[in-house]
């Protein structure tokens, strides 16, 4: 009874933390610094909650900016594609990934076969993004890795689809 108080209580924090004045005020003054001529402003803030904390919310939110609490993530949505943030002042689109590491026995080498496939719906994700993320310029997009193993992975298998998208390893 005590854990389910807890998390109630979190959630309730989470909600008035993401509708407090202060939270929307901040987006817009980000929106007045925002690039001119950046197609991806006419996209939205999406909220997507959770039931329990992981550590790789604290990484997606700390990479891209955007408005976070304990037990939610606020995205970006543009022309039907979800991006973990937006940078307008950038024209930026990003992604940003953490925890993969565990996959990989070595570099390149997976512990189960299905893991691979998630690592490939990745790079599909990658591929969709890039389809709508345009024109190059002023449109970049930017995928960031917390862990070596798969930023290693990834990098040139983003760099196949175009060479335009940056993978970045960021701890």
């Amino acid at each position: 009874m005590v854990a389910g108080e807890g998390i109630e209580k979190r959630r309730e924090e989470a909600d008035k933390t993401k509708n407090s004045p202060l939270a929307k005020a901040e987006v817009d003054a980000a929106a007045r610094e925002k690039c001119r001529d950046c197609p991806p402003l006419a996209g939205h803030e999406i909220t997507k909650n959770f039931k329990e904390h992981k550590s790789w919310m604290d990484y997606q939110a700390r990479v891209t900016g955007m408005r976070a609490g304990p037990l939610f993530l606020t995205e970006w949505k543009y022309e039907g594609r979800e991006f973990d943030g937006f940078k307008a002042t950038e024209c930026l689109l990003m992604d940003a990934k953490a925890g993969y590491d565990q996959f990989f026995v070595a570099p390149n080498q997976f512990k189960y076969h299905f893991q691979r496939e998630i690592m490939s719906d990745m790079v599909e994700k990658a591929r969709k993004q890039h389809e709508v993320a345009l024109p190059r310029p002023p449109v970049q997009l930017r995928w960031y890795f917390q862990e070596p193993l798969s930023f290693q992975y990834m990098a040139p298998l983003i760099a196949q689809i175009s060479p335009t998208i940056q993978t970045i390893h960021l701890p």
